[in-house]
């Protein structure tokens, strides 16, 4: 009798557990989706430092020209801003991919750089920030903030 009640209590508990997990899902998703279109509005700064962004690629073709687009969209001055992009021995078309984003009109004017390396050769940097990114992400446009 009393395996029983255990047996009951537990099974009880479980489907609690899962009606407690429902609840917890879709108060989330409403709560998303109810935010998800609003805007951060940013202040802009007195004073932003100057930083350079390192992408090392290597046989990144698929998603590097997302991931440099997504770089230099951010809400971040451009003349602030400074992106080396590094295609590492690459078998494919990642360095093409990368001019082919670097050289719309809408970034000729930031600094970009882009090199085709057979070694990894990372430069010392005149930089108070270096933030590195692999090739496969995407960039927030509101984090980074000076």
């Amino acid at each position: 009798m009393i395996v029983k009640i255990a047996l009951m209590f537990t099974l009880i508990t479980i489907w609690i557990g899962l009606l407690v997990a429902l609840i917890n899902l879709f108060g989330a998703t409403k709560f998303w989706l109810g935010h998800a279109t609003e805007r951060t509005q940013l202040k802009p700064l007195k004073r932003y430092s100057t930083v350079t962004i390192v992408v090392p690629a290597h046989n990144e073709e698929l998603v590097i020209s997302q991931t440099v687009q997504a770089i230099l969209d951010m809400a971040y001055p451009s003349d602030k801003l400074e992106l080396l992009l590094y295609a590492d021995n690459c078998a494919d078309n990642t360095a093409n991919e990368m001019l082919k984003v670097v050289s719309k009109p809408e970034y000729a004017k930031q600094t970009i750089k882009v090199r085709q390396l057979l070694v990894c050769n990372i430069p010392n940097f005149a930089r108070l920030f270096v933030m590195t990114s692999a090739s496969i992400c995407a960039c927030n446009p509101t984090k980074l903030r000076a």
